[in-house]
């Protein structure tokens, strides 16, 4: 009779784990096709857009304001024919600083 091996599910990764990955994904845009930048900043924006609207939830009407406008910038970058990475990178960035200080 055949043995069963049970492998674990590999537990899914932890924020300071997911905002490493956001880190290095940032590193190589400049390295990717347009395709390639346009794919990655989409993934890199879902992701800011969860974490900032957790992170706006016990914040100041100030503090909302201006991270909702820091995602607004986020998305009209991502959007341009030709999206410019280095501002799309630093405030990706400081967005990051904002909502996982020390992270």
């Amino acid at each position: 009779m055949p043995t069963t091996i049970s492998i674990p599910e590999p537990a899914p990764p932890t924020f300071n784990e997911k905002i490493t990955m956001i880190r290095q994904m940032i590193a190589n845009l400049d390295t990717l096709t347009l395709a390639g930048q346009r794919h990655d900043m989409k993934k890199i924006l879902d992701f800011l857009e969860e974490h900032v609207m957790r992170a706006m939830r016990g914040a100041s009407l100030g503090n909302r304001r201006m991270l909702a406008e820091q995602l607004d910038v986020l998305r009209r970058a991502h959007d341009q024919r030709s999206p410019a990475v280095p501002a799309f990178s630093d405030r990706v960035l400081s967005l990051i600083a904002m909502i996982a200080p020390g992270a």
